[in-house]
């Protein structure tokens, strides 16, 4: 790790010194656990304490793979257990216990069996680059099904490696994968290693997909930023309109707390570019005012929306504009 300081990787808080008779090392606190439990959750339908997409992963993990690659060090046991999930530090890299310096005479079998590529598989095992690229494209292949690689084959360990080394198995992608997704780890996952991407490839692959999608994932997140609240009791995020939390059943803030919350993160937000309409119709004049303001400056009628109102139309409209 001191080989490769990089914030898509697990760092180093602190180590014990040369003269200790155990070394130790004492690593990044990750409180969210690891993406492998985090997909078997999705798969249950269980709550998870964050929210990722496949491009968010992908994106991490592709430029951890990058940072070793450029310091001449493979990882050599990429898997959805060694990427690690935090609120604090989002998502990082982490298990390089096995990691070492490239050399062409590197011949060691190390990684889990379903994760490795054909060619570090039998006993003519080559490593290279290309083999953390196949172990990415298997990582792919899992924010894809949520599963592990071939759960669904009634087939033994020996048969699944050997249809790996011969090029006759790779995991098959879902009807509903995204066609990024699909592309970029049938790439990854080619037979001939010289085939597959390079670390920086993949990176550029994925930066032109992020500026394509930019505006409607910053759009969605910007939405659900804006029209949820914490719960002051579990930390649980909650839906602005909701009065309980969902998790712990303690009251939220009033309506009109809430409503003052959230004009204030819509006015931050309008200083950044974001257009919603903040108006509310008089019904009897039809004249359009502020949603802040409770009576018509015009007809003096009565506005007729409440404060809760007020946050289910925000609600409403912020979500809108994000689909």
């Amino acid at each position: 790790m001191k080989r490769c300081r990089s914030p898509y990787i697990v760092d180093i808080v602190a180590a014990s010194n040369e003269e200790s008779d155990e070394q130790k090392l004492v690593l990044e606190y990750m409180d969210c656990g690891d993406l492998r439990s985090y997909l078997d959750a999705k798969q249950n339908g269980e709550k998870t304490k964050m929210e990722l997409t496949s491009l968010e992963v992908a994106w991490v993990v592709a430029n951890a793979l990058l940072d070793l690659h450029y310091n001449n060090l493979l990882h050599r046991d990429l898997k959805s257990h060694n990427i690690l999930l935090s609120r604090d530090y989002y998502i990082k890299v982490s298990d390089l216990g096995i990691s070492r310096e490239y050399s062409t005479n590197m011949t060691h079998e190390m990684g889990t069996w379903y994760w490795m590529a054909p060619e570090t598989i039998g006993d003519d095992q080559s490593y290279d680059y290309a083999c953390d690229i196949y172990s990415f494209g298997i990582i792919l292949s899992e924010l894809d099904s949520l599963h592990e690689p071939y759960h669904d084959l009634k087939l033994n360990p020996f048969n699944i490696l050997n249809g790996v080394k011969n090029g006759t198995l790779r995991p098959i992608f879902s009807k509903g994968c995204e066609d990024w997704l699909r592309e970029l780890a049938e790439k990854c996952l080619a037979q001939n290693p010289h085939s597959r991407p390079t670390a920086i490839q993949i990176v550029d692959i994925l930066r032109k997909i992020i500026e394509k999608s930019h505006s409607s994932i910053s759009t969605k997140n910007l939405s659900h930023q804006l029209t949820s609240i914490s719960c002051q009791w579990c930390m649980t995020s909650n839906p602005i309109v909701s009065k309980t939390c969902i998790n712990c059943s303690n009251s939220l803030p009033d309506a009109t707390e809430k409503l003052s919350i959230m004009l204030k993160r819509i006015a931050f937000a309008k200083e950044r570019g974001l257009k919603l309409d903040m108006t509310i119709l008089c019904l009897l004049c039809n004249q359009h005012h502020s949603i802040e303001m409770n009576e018509c400056d015009i007809c003096h009628e009565h506005l007729g929306m409440t404060d809760e109102m007020k946050l289910m139309a925000l609600e409403f409209r912020l979500n809108n504009m994000s689909e």
